[in-house]
Parts: structure tokens; sequence; C-alpha cells
């Protein structure tokens, strides 16, 4: 099957970032202003239009003087993988194991031959990635050096038996995806549920689509995707059970978060890739800091999941702690995940803001 067109510009997302840039004719504007009125006061009488003081007027060219922060717009677009993307692509995934060595060139070969369904994000059609989507099925691909390679990592870094069992199960299952979320760290989060939306979209339509072979398209009648993202723990903030107040910001959110039970989830989700505004759990066993708010909500309505540290990353006493968190998720169940994260990020694509 050909390679997909890229996706609608219509429909951007926005992100924002601060710059210190000098002002521009605002303040030009009110320097000729009071200019005018120094010219005043020492033409007029002095009751009318009093003298500032020396320190007052050195205060005012110190604010002037100032930079301030303008916002900068940029607009992402969304394409299917290409070959364009090949270096860009294991540049995101080069350490999706945490360092271990893995066939990353096989997995981005497998990514961009399909072409169909999953996402890339750029700021122009040439530039590279700074954010992958995609599902790739666990059986459809299981002889493929990369996927034992990544079965072998997720089975062995669980310590609980009954789960590892359940890995290992998940991995053999028909109907299984590893769902590939990676992206830059100072990406917006506003990327996440158009992201969500194209990709549950192009699953279903490659799941009836005539032109694929039929192994193909059953490879898409998916029921459950296994999902390895990036979280911290918090270790200096205390696990609270809801009933009193906490250390959150107002930006966080607490949450349980109990190996192989779910988080619940309240208030609103902190910015994408930032530690003390990302989106906080913790009325379980950890303090879960999630960097990504779709993270959040897929593990809200996980079957089951764990986590593990990532290891060879030197880590403070008071720093957060880099996690892994594993967990699998009903096909079912995303629908509601995707709800949650539209209805407090917003999502452009869908006209929810």
């Amino acid at each position: 099957m050909g390679k997909r067109p890229r996706k609608p510009e219509e429909e951007p997302v926005e992100g924002d970032e601060s710059e210190e840039e000098p002002s521009d004719s605002k303040e030009g504007s009110s320097d000729e202003g009071e200019g005018d009125s120094d010219d005043s006061s020492s033409s007029g009488g002095s009751d009318e239009f009093p003298d500032v003081s020396d320190e007052e007027a050195e205060e005012d060219d110190s604010d002037k003087d100032e930079p301030k922060q303008d916002e900068i717009v940029i607009d992402f677009e969304f394409f299917g993988p290409k070959e364009i993307d090949f270096l860009g692509l294991k540049s995101l995934l080069f350490t999706y194991l945490d360092g271990h060595q893995y066939d990353c060139s096989g997995l981005v070969d497998d990514i961009i031959k399909q072409d169909y369904v999953g996402s890339v994000v750029k700021t122009a059609e040439d530039d590279d990635p700074i954010a992958l989507f995609t599902v790739m099925n666990t059986l459809m691909h299981k002889n493929k050096e990369w996927m034992k390679q990544v079965r072998e990592f997720l089975t062995t870094k669980c310590c609980d038996a009954a789960l590892k069992d359940k890995v290992k199960q998940a991995f053999d299952q028909q109907g299984t995806a590893l769902l590939i979320n990676e992206r830059l760290i100072n990406a917006p989060p506003k990327l996440a549920p158009p992201l969500m939306q194209f990709l549950f979209e192009e699953v279903k339509e490659a799941s009836k689509d005539k032109e694929l072979a039929d192994d193909v398209r059953q490879s898409f009648k998916l029921q459950r995707y296994l999902v390895a993202t990036r979280v911290y723990e918090d270790r200096e903030r205390q696990p609270t059970d809801g009933a009193g107040p906490s250390r959150a910001t107002k930006k966080s959110r607490m949450a349980p978060v109990d190996d192989t039970k779910q988080p619940s989830a309240s208030g609103a989700a902190g910015p994408s890739g930032s530690s003390a505004g990302g989106s906080t759990s913790g009325t379980g066993k950890q303090v879960i800091v999630y960097l990504r708010p779709e993270d959040e909500f897929l593990h809200k309505h996980a079957s089951w999941s764990y986590t593990f540290p990532v290891e060879g990353r030197p880590v403070g006493k008071d720093d957060l702690l880099p996690l892994r968190l594993v967990m699998l998720v009903d096909a079912s169940k995303v629908q509601a995940a995707r709800a949650a994260l539209d209805s407090v990020v917003g999502n452009m694509a869908a006209g929810v803001v």
C-alpha cells in the first residue's frame, strides 16, 4: 500500500515558548509620551506638573530597558513516517530500552514500512521529527529481533512472578500491540490529543482496508495495548489518601499508583516535560510524576501495571527518581482515556478547546 498523504495543515497545534527580546513600538510611544510630559513640566507651573526625583527617573529608565517576554507561536504538522525520517526516528528511539542495545534500525524500518498507521510530528516536512506515536502488533513482528529484545527487556524488569506471566501472555495473545509513544521532552502537551485521535482512527481504517493483505488487515483488529513509558517518582512528597492537603502544586494531580492497581485522577494536567508542573499521582505506594498527560489517563484505565527504575542515571538525594511505567490497556478503555484527556488538555483536531 502506498504511503499515506500528509495530514491536514488546517489543524495545527500551537506551542508557546518564551524568549527574551526587547519590546518594540509600544515602548516607543510610551517614551514619546513621557518626553512630552517632561517638556510640559518645564514650561508649565510646578504645582500642576511636579518634578520627578532623580531616583524615580532612574527606576523608570531601568524598567524601560528591561527586555520583555514575547510569545512565539509554533505550528506543528502531522505526517506519516517516511524514509527521510529514519535518522530522526532513530534518535527518538535510541533510548527506548534505557540504553540497552537493541535493533533500533530494524524497529524504525518497520515503523516506516507501516506508514499508513502512526504519525510523526514536525515543524516542517523536511525537519526531523519531534514526536512519534504508533502501534506495532506483537505477533505480527514476533520474529523480529527488536521485538524479541523489547519483550526480554520488559519481562526481565518485572519482579512480580504473576505479573511477569501476564506480560508474556500479552505479547503472545492475538490482538496485542505495542504502543510506541516517544517525543522530545519539551514538546507541548497539546500534541497528545490529536496524536491519539489520528492513531486510533487509522487503526480502525486499517482493520477494514481491503487493499491490505488479509493477515495485515487482521493484525489491526486490536484488543489491547502494551505501553512502556517514562515517569518519575517524587520521593520527597508523601503519598496521601485525599483526605487532607498535599504538597502538590496547582498544576499537579494526586492519585494512587500501586503496581497492579490503577490511579484515580483529578485536577488539571501540567505542562509536558516539566517535573514540577507535570501531572502527579500519589495516594498509593508511590508519588508518580507523569511527563505526558495521556499516560495518566491510560494508566487510570490499565488492567495492570508495574514500574522499575531507569538504570545508569545518577540521581541526587532530593532529585526525582526516573522510572519506567509498563501497563496494559484494553482497547475498550481507550475511548474513555481519550475523552478525559481531551477534556483536560483540549483537542484542536476534534474542535475541543
